[in-house]
């Protein structure tokens, strides 16, 4: 799973306690390897929400980490951590909610384009295509000042022991799911 644990815990603190996980993991690309180097898991949360995640080591590097969420008012797509589309229903068809605004904020033009129009999609300008596959650590070196300026200032850090164990939770009982070829439901903390 590698560096997949980070958008599945990103996945459960959006979207809550996960009940069941069914997933598959082999060994595609890497020779004398002692983990899977594809994992694939339809994680199914409380709220009815699905997720799937596919976490590779096998893929050419310098892809972006890339999350999709998809939901009756909206979709949105992430990649290395930055909103790159975003499409909201009511956007540029004058309703009030929260979809035209956040459009505008965007900096979408907005014009009143009906349903199927194009004016509820924002596109970020495409980043440069880069070959570069050294990684990138500014994300931990924020992570660690913030838990040492928590531990300083003695405040309550952002990220709980129960934040994790939910994410632990929902991490072995994919792999348990892989092992075994059958659904697991999840029990306990998971989010």
């Amino acid at each position: 799973m590698n560096q997949g644990i980070h958008t599945l815990d990103l996945l459960v603190w959006m979207l809550g306690p996960a009940r069941r996980v069914t997933a598959r993991s082999a060994v595609l690309a890497h020779e004398r390897i002692e983990v899977e180097d594809t994992l694939t898991a339809l994680v199914e949360f409380g709220s009815g929400a699905l997720a799937t995640v596919h976490a590779t080591t096998a893929a050419y590097p310098g892809l972006a980490a890339r999350l999709q969420i998809m939901g009756t008012r909206g979709s949105a797509i992430i990649e290395h951590g930055e909103l790159r589309c975003l499409h909201l229903a009511g956007a540029g068809t004058g309703d009030d909610g929260h979809g035209l605004g956040a459009t505008a904020a965007a900096g979408a033009e907005v014009g009143d384009m009906g349903l199927h129009g194009t004016a509820n999609q924002v596109d970020a300008p495409d980043p440069e295509l880069s070959l570069d596959a050294t990684v990138d650590a500014s994300g931990h070196a924020r992570q660690y000042a913030a838990l040492a300026d928590d531990i300083r200032l003695g405040r309550r850090h952002r990220v709980t022991i129960a934040d994790a164990v939910a994410t632990l939770t929902v991490i072995e009982a994919i792999y348990r799911s892989a092992a075994t070829g059958r659904p697991v439901d999840i029990v306990g903390p998971a989010g």
